[in-house]
């Protein structure tokens, strides 16, 4: 990556403290106004889409195309982690967050998504939607992780439903949406991103039957989001 940096932070309110590591690939096709970002957290249990980030930030180093800078954030203690650096890359101040000034600017953030992976094969993808004070990303966001998940023999899921085949499995997903916002509102990285009006998505792979995708095509599928987020505009 042209840049990396280290954003340490501290929760007061429960005596935590932690680092976020910062990747950022510039545009080479523009200036740098506008920003897409890709959240993964440094957990043990997510270390395969750990992988899969690394190995995309990689890759998109060293392609010439990107017309918008893109920010790999690596984040520590989940949420507190990610709340802290997107409050100081906005300039938001939080009474029970402190953290270390950034030394760089990408612009306006106006895509982003999470990666979630647990093992190395898997067959269906979950696409995690649900924001704070229930905000919900634009829907071209989701219908295009359902796309991908198709184009690579995935099974896309809402709320842990696939495809609905009646009435009954139509109205069991609604009312799963409905409490989910209602009682749930931080449901992943992403969740905490309606605030800043950036659109974001958590993509959630798991192996439920027989799994016959891989990482490989994991890191695809995070490339096809990251070429759709040219479209969102500010």
């Amino acid at each position: 990556m042209e840049i990396a940096f280290l954003d340490s932070f501290s929760f007061l309110f429960q005596n935590q403290s932690g680092t976020n590591i910062i990747g950022v690939v510039r545009a080479s096709r523009s200036s740098s106004t506008e920003a897409m970002l890709v959240a993964v957290s440094i957990t043990k249990t997510n270390l395969e889409a750990l992988a899969v980030v690394l190995a995309l930030a990689t890759y998109c180093r060293e392609q010439i195309y990107w017309a918008r800078d893109i920010q790999f954030i690596f984040v520590d203690k989940s949420l507190v982690g990610l709340t802290a650096y997107l409050a100081q890359y906005h300039e938001h101040h939080h009474s029970f967050l402190q953290s270390d000034k950034l030394h760089f600017h990408s612009g306006a953030i106006v895509g982003a998504f999470a990666v979630k992976a647990k093992g190395s094969v898997f067959d269906t993808i979950n696409i995690e939607h649900n924001m704070v004070n229930g905000l919900l990303p634009n829907l071209d966001l989701i219908n295009l992780m359902a796309k991908l998940a198709d184009k690579f023999g995935l099974n896309p899921e809402v709320f842990n439903h696939g495809y609905q085949e009646s009435w009954w499995d139509l109205a069991e997903t609604t009312s799963k949406a409905m409490l989910s916002q209602a009682f749930n509102e931080k449901e992943g990285l992403h969740s905490i991103f309606g605030p800043y009006g950036i659109q974001a998505v958590t993509i959630h792979v798991k192996n439920a039957m027989e799994g016959h995708a891989s990482l490989t095509d994991l890191g695809r599928i995070c490339e096809g989001a990251l070429r759709f987020t040219f479209q969102i505009s500010v």
